[in-house]
């Protein structure tokens, strides 16, 4: 990994996205985003470029719920992912993992401190 972090961003949400975008640029010294907002563009994405981390939603236009994290893995086994969700009931997040998830977040815990320490440990781990 060099300075700059490759971060994709899967969410369809603008809202979500500049909420994001602004927690990160908070906390990390330098980054790179690419912006998707379907599953279809994503996976297309990640065939050209493979970022550091994906952050996920897993209610997209193309795809709901843990079956988002699917589709991508089917795609692209690799890349870590942080699914971030509404609400994260202990299904959602075991059916998360199971699809491939290496982290499920609620969208409210993304502006709490501990969400860019996640992060970055989860990409120590990779």
């Amino acid at each position: 990994m060099d300075n700059d972090l490759s971060i994709f961003i899967a969410v369809d949400s603008e809202k979500d996205f500049v909420l994001i975008q602004n927690v990160l640029k908070q906390k990390l010294p330098s980054f790179k985003i690419t912006r998707t907002t379907s599953v279809l563009q994503t996976a297309r994405a990640l065939k050209e470029n493979k970022p550091d981390i994906l952050l996920l939603d897993l209610n997209l236009y193309d795809s709901i719920g843990p079956r988002t994290v699917a589709d991508i893995r089917a795609v692209d086994p690799n890349t870590p992912i942080i699914a971030l969700t509404g609400i994260a009931t202990s299904l959602t997040v075991s059916e998360c993992e199971k699809a491939g998830a290496n982290y499920i977040f609620t969208k409210s815990d993304v502006y709490k401190d501990g969400f860019v320490d996640i992060l970055l440990r989860v990409l120590k781990t990779e």
